[in-house]
């Protein structure tokens, strides 16, 4: 929480709240997403029981003004929903299982081991692979996450 920011709950004031899809990406724009969002508010209003006094739905943000919900804190709420919509609007990718060697493929230029750092920050060398495959081995190549460091 940064700096000199108070949250002020209990005094059965209106909230206004907006806040940004991921990326400022117009994830909101189709009509099923929106219907979505909002099937997802009314879930989060009925678990929580506050009321929503306005809204306003657009492509890449929200508006709402909201009570102050009789369970939990409308920081709770805000949590509560925004999980709910990212779990149900952002694209669906593969966790990588951390016990699984990368496959990086053949064919990788210079013989200096790289150190690679995965998605839980952990460091770990990738030795070089020889330059042709083996008999019979058809050579591929996966994507390497983003944060791959060369030495």
């Amino acid at each position: 929480m940064p700096a000199g920011l108070h949250r002020i709950y209990g005094a059965h004031h209106l909230h206004f709240i907006t806040n940004s899809c991921y990326h400022r990406w117009p994830l909101l724009d189709a009509p099923g997403a929106r219907d979505r969002f909002l099937a997802i508010l009314e879930l989060t209003r009925q678990k929580y029981r506050f009321v929503v006094v306005g809204y306003v739905v657009m492509p890449e943000h929200i508006h709402l003004l909201i009570t102050e919900p009789e369970v939990g804190t409308p920081s709770t709420v805000m949590q509560v929903l925004k999980q709910r919509t990212a779990h149900a609007l952002l694209p669906k990718r593969r966790r990588a299982d951390p016990r699984v060697p990368v496959a990086v493929g053949f064919g990788l230029v210079g013989a200096q081991p790289r150190v690679r750092t995965d998605c839980y920050g952990v460091i770990s060398k990738i030795t070089p692979l020889p330059d042709a495959p083996p008999e019979g081995v058809v050579p591929y190549t996966l994507p390497l996450p983003s944060r791959v460091t060369v030495a």
